[in-house]
């Protein structure tokens, strides 16, 4: 994004959340009505006086929700973001860049938030109950949850999707995969909270947002598909209480008129991540020679083990490869997956072996996949699982194993 110039206020705000972790309050600038265009491009949020914070983990600081055994975090090229925010009379409105290096999300409809996504947390209650109990979080409208999916982290949802978004009349969104991360622009109807509808001149309310990272695809154990969470905020369970959420003053003054700025054009998506999604694009063959001979960086690898099965072609020397312990748990993981989606018998020994790996999404993925193959050989060694296994996760998941195989 172009370079925002601040007032010395916002300055200082702005360095007291890099140097403390994250800021006491958040201020969203008042804009005329109509003035942003949900689609994608930032014309709107350059050349004015918007207070930007960028969420940049590089000392894992604004982490929560950590699953290292998904794989450790490595940067701000794994994960980090920058996020900008407005407020009309009408609507709050969000702008961010997101640096993600591997985008997957391999959930449904129902639980989106176990992979990928962009969450945005709001508090609009009257000035004397915000930030109340957790009660208030499951029952009152004024506490709202909105979970965004980006654009093609599943090819499901082509142009992104909103967690249940018939209770969410109003709201739009636009996201799109850039080089290295997605770009999304997200509007949000004050009218959706009814304290709000009431008394539109109350100038706070409480905001957060957590941004998700899978890394690879499928899900499985413990917060199913989340490797790490990067919070704007308060390191805390938000959609459980609002008491957790960030103060956000919804400023007053306009923007001062600004010339026309052309918006940042952002590169487009890395070659593997596009063939990873379209199976018409064609792989090279020096490419696929450099997978061969593990010359790839860990989000291409990821990548490709996605295009291959995408287009049938992973094969027994990809897992034994990839499912290694030489490699990342990322890689790993994505190895099991797809080589548990070819639906082939004939892998079923790496499956076996798989069962004694030390990573315990390894192994519940094996699992899965030795059930799905109704590998009844392998009921012995499930059996052994479902009883010492030292996680209790595997336990379960061998307890179900074990269903499907005996057919009960």
């Amino acid at each position: 994004m172009n370079p925002v110039k601040v007032m010395t206020r916002i300055f200082c705000l702005y360095t007291a959340f890099l140097l403390s972790g994250f800021a006491a309050e958040f201020t969203a600038l008042r804009i005329p009505d109509g003035k942003v265009i949900v689609d994608g491009n930032d014309e709107e949020w350059i050349g004015g006086n918007f207070d930007q914070y960028t969420i940049a983990a590089l000392s894992a600081d604004r982490l929560t929700y950590i699953y290292k055994d998904r794989g450790e975090f490595s940067g701000a090229a794994d994960l980090s973001a920058s996020v900008s925010l407005a407020n009309d009379s009408k609507n709050f409105y969000i702008f961010a860049i997101v640096k993600d290096d591997i985008l997957v999300n391999s959930t449904s409809d129902e639980n989106p938030y176990e992979g990928d996504d962009f969450e945005v947390f709001i508090d609009g209650h009257s000035p004397d109950k915000l930030f109340g109990s957790a009660a208030m979080a499951n029952t009152v409208e004024n506490y709202r949850q909105f979970v965004f999916v980006p654009a093609q982290t599943n090819m499901k949802w082509k142009t992104g999707f909103l967690w249940k978004a018939d209770s969410f009349p109003g709201v739009e969104s636009f996201s799109k995969p850039i080089k290295g991360g997605y770009v999304i622009e997200i509007k949000i109807p004050k009218a959706l909270f009814p304290n709000l509808r009431d008394n539109p001149k109350q100038d706070r309310v409480g905001i957060d947002i957590m941004i998700n990272d899978s890394d690879a695809p499928g899900y499985d154990g413990p917060h199913n598909g989340i490797k790490q969470s990067l919070v704007m905020g308060k390191l805390a369970a938000h959609f459980q209480n609002p008491a957790n959420l960030t103060p956000l003053l919804l400023a007053k003054e306009y923007l001062p008129k600004t010339m026309k700025v052309k918006g940042t054009v952002h590169p487009e998506p890395d070659f593997m991540f596009i063939a990873s999604r379209d199976s018409s694009t064609p792989i090279p063959a020096d490419l696929k020679k450099s997978f061969k001979a593990g010359l790839l960086s860990k989000p291409e690898t990821v990548y490709m083990l996605m295009a291959l099965g995408l287009r049938g072609e992973f094969g027994k020397s990809d897992i034994v490869k990839y499912a290694n312990l030489t490699q990342p748990p990322e890689v790993r993981l994505t190895a099991v997956t797809i080589a548990a989606e070819q639906k082939d018998k004939s892998l079923t020994p790496v499956f076996r072996e798989l069962l004694m790996d030390p990573n315990l999404r390894v192994r519940i993925r094996a699992l899965i996949a030795l059930s799905e193959l109704r590998d009844k050989g392998a009921i012995s060694l499930i059996e052994e699982i479902s009883k010492n296994d030292p996680e209790s996760y595997v336990k379960s998941e061998a307890v179900i194993a074990l269903k499907k195989l005996q057919g009960k």
